[in-house]
């Protein structure tokens, strides 16, 4: 509502998702035990099958809380619906992070917005607000 407010008709949201994605940090790190430690790696009697289970799901949620720290949201704002690309192209530089998959993997987020804007929802430096839906969640710099 605030940045249809101020004029933008076109709101398309970007998370960096850092390998959130990407599998080959959770293979990397099946096949090195010693590269992250989980809480089965402990656990005796479980079948090879069980603890490979176990542990990649362990894993998963291990990197996954990882890079959800790290996470970073922004917003593109246009008022032309031509003016951002969401298809990847190969720059001519090289990239050391942004690859095709993360690239495609930003874009995923479809956070939802109003045909109209509610004057009750606008935020402003004169009647500061929070949001009221539950993906925001203030945060601090620290």
């Amino acid at each position: 509502n605030t940045v249809k407010a101020a004029g933008f008709d076109v709101i398309l949201p970007y998370l960096t998702t850092l390998g959130f994605y990407d599998n080959s940090l959770v293979e990397r790190a099946l096949a090195q035990p010693d590269l992250i430690q989980t809480p089965v790696d402990g656990l005796v009697g479980l079948s090879d099958d069980v603890r490979r289970f176990l542990r990649e799901k362990s894993l998963r949620e291990i990197i996954g809380t990882y890079i959800l720290n790290f996470q970073q949201g922004f917003l593109l704002l246009g008022t032309n619906p031509e003016a951002f690309h969401t298809e990847y192209w190969n720059p001519p530089v090289s990239l050391r992070v942004l690859n095709e998959l993360r690239f495609n993997e930003s874009f995923l987020t479809q956070f939802p917005t109003e045909e109209e804007v509610d004057p009750a929802k606008v935020n402003s430096i004169m009647l500061p607000r929070f949001p009221t839906v539950g993906f925001w969640t203030p945060r601090v710099p620290w």
